[in-house]
């Protein structure tokens, strides 16, 4: 297991580098597939947790909870896959093209497992959290210095990128190692908004690191971001009555930070028209929504199959290039138009069962760090998934590590939270003197 620890700690520290470094290793339809330094610690930590695995004579999966409903999600894609294959007529190569996108989500999904077995105590679990940390507060501070200093950060990274297909203009926005402002966002949403429970749980500690997430989102200018996090605050206030007046303190306080960074945003703001709901974004994401409709109308049970979408969109009459010829914004939207109503129903019960375990938790649990966890990492699901009707988050692989990591966390201390609590109803009373 030490191996193991040490190319997960790597895995969590090559996170924030996000596409800062990567190379392409495929392409199809103007389509490429980077490999990052992020994917490379992920494959040797997979490797070396199966050997580990293999060598203890230990099942891989079946002692981590919740593991049967995570594989099913992979397993209906691939029958997805390959009744599409047949019904579109991809060829082999097409096909195998999109499965690499399903193994990267099973990849990802390893994460999960791994955090699991490692966390086996609360003291490691606030320990992989901290690295966690860490790692987004690099992240935001670096995507601070990037908006102040490197605009079009993007085009400046990849100078043979095509404007608005590859990659769009984007000024002084926050970007990040991402090279979008509304992914950056998304990452940011889960890390503040875990921030702000554990503001509001009165560990001052964490504060700091708070303001540092407003100002990188604010930074973003991202609608989807905002949403994403007014979400999540509201979940909290709703969900802790005990908390609402510290938690309406640490509201105020970010709103009068807001405030004081929105003279050095105006220009942006006004620039790229981030307060309309008429602007050529949005206008391309109802136009992404009005043309994926007929995809999902056609094939509203199986899907088109996982990542098909820049094969067989000329069918229905979408003919798009580069980066944006597979995707469309949405994450939920994508899942269902990828794998059909069996494929999201699959998948909101996965998210669904993670959500109750972090409400149990919040609610349960016998310390407040264990509550402040539970608690923000089921607001920043429920921000993530509000945030991601905007753009691709939850498919995203840096928004999935963590996630699945945060979600592991949250089932490893719940159950040890119910085998707490089961042992002292079990301890026997003693008797009166």
């Amino acid at each position: 297991m030490g191996t193991t620890k040490f190319f997960f700690y790597l895995a969590i520290c090559m996170i924030p580098f996000g596409r800062l470094i990567s190379e392409p290793i495929f392409q199809s339809a103007g389509k490429v597939v980077p490999l990052s330094f992020n994917d490379i610690a992920l494959g040797v930590l997979i490797f070396a947790y199966c050997i580990g695995c293999f060598i203890r004579r230990q099942p891989i999966f079946s002692r981590v909870p919740d593991y049967k409903l995570i594989l099913l999600f992979p397993m209906w894609c691939s029958i997805s896959l390959l009744l599409n294959m047949k019904h579109y007529g991809l060829s082999l190569g097409a096909t195998l093209f999109s499965a690499l996108y399903l193994m990267r989500w099973v990849a990802y999904s390893f994460f999960y497992f791994v955090s699991y077995e490692i966390a086996a105590d609360r003291s490691t679990a606030r320990k992989v959290t901290k690295w966690v940390f860490v790692g987004g507060l690099w992240f935001a501070l670096f995507g601070i210095a990037q908006a102040v200093f490197l605009p079009d950060f993007a085009l400046q990274l990849h100078p043979e990128a095509l404007p608005f297909i590859d990659f769009d203009p984007q000024g002084h926005r926050l970007v990040s190692t991402f090279l979008d402002p509304n992914i950056a966002a998304g990452f940011i949403v889960i890390l503040g908004l875990v921030a702000v429970s554990f503001s509001m749980h009165g560990f001052r500690r964490w504060i700091g690191p708070l303001f540092l997430f407003v100002g990188a989102l604010a930074a973003t200018l991202s609608r989807g971001g905002f949403l994403g996090f007014v979400v999540g605050t509201l979940f909290l206030l709703i969900s802790t009555p005990s908390l609402r007046t510290r938690l309406l303190k640490v509201s105020m306080a970010t709103l009068v930070l807001l405030l004081a960074l929105y003279p050095l945003l105006r220009s942006q703001i006004e620039d790229k028209e981030r307060f309309s709901l008429s602007d050529s974004s949005a206008m391309a994401r109802l136009a992404d929504w009005k043309l994926v409709s007929d995809v999902i109308i056609d094939r509203w049970i199986t899907g088109i199959g996982f990542n098909t979408f820049g094969l067989v969109s000329p069918e229905y009459g979408i003919v798009r290039e580069g980066a944006l010829a597979f995707g469309f914004a949405g994450d939920l939207i994508v899942i269902l138009a990828l794998t059909g109503l069996i494929g999201l129903g699959i998948y909101l019960r996965m998210c669904r069962s993670m959500l109750a375990s972090l409400a149990r938790l919040g609610n349960e649990a016998d310390n407040r760090w264990d509550q402040a966890f539970g608690r923000g990492v089921g607001a920043a699901t429920l921000g993530v998934i509000a945030s991601s009707f905007f753009t691709t988050l939850l498919l995203y692989p840096q928004i999935m590590a963590v996630l699945w990591i945060l979600w592991a966390l949250g089932k490893r201390l719940q159950n040890e939270t119910d085998a707490r609590a089961q042992l002292i109803n079990l301890k026997p009373v003693q008797a009166a003197g």
